[in-house]
């Protein structure tokens, strides 16, 4: 059981090329794709994992979309490094968005899509510090 991010561009980009040791870009297998060409809408699709590799887990993540985006807070404690891996994910978005290229992301919990909420989230207005992932929430990332 974990979370799952999957961020769709119309960037060609190759993504697994950038990120380092906080952030990996794979691109979407076919039984991923199959739940998230649906609810995603650029024809790049990727799956986000964190600085432990293979899941997304090791992100930023809301547990209740009422809080919100926000800093961390000394009473919902994070580990540091969720918090630079979601920092190096919001660069890499932040630099696609200023570079004209259309975003948006999903959160899904064990790869179930069901009904999801959708959300348009300004960069200019939630800052990296403030930025989390919200489970099942989908996200189009605008400057």
């Amino acid at each position: 059981m974990c979370n799952s991010v999957f961020l769709s561009t119309d960037s060609p980009e190759d993504l697994a090329a950038g990120g380092g040791d906080l952030l990996g870009f794979t691109p979407a297998s076919d039984a991923e794709m199959a739940i998230v060409r649906a609810v995603l809408r650029h024809p790049y699709i990727w799956h986000v994992s964190g600085h432990g590799g293979g899941c997304s887990c090791h992100f930023r993540h809301a547990p209740d979309p009422d809080l919100g985006f926000g800093p961390p807070e000394a009473w919902m404690p994070e580990d540091a490094s969720d918090v630079e891996s979601t920092q190096a994910f919001y660069d890499v978005t932040a630099t696609l968005i200023e570079s004209g290229h259309a975003v948006d992301l999903v959160d899904l919990w064990n790869l179930e899509a069901g009904e999801l909420a959708s959300k348009v989230v300004s960069l200019s207005t939630v800052g990296r510090e403030d930025f989390r992932f919200w489970e099942g929430y989908r996200f189009e990332l605008v400057a």
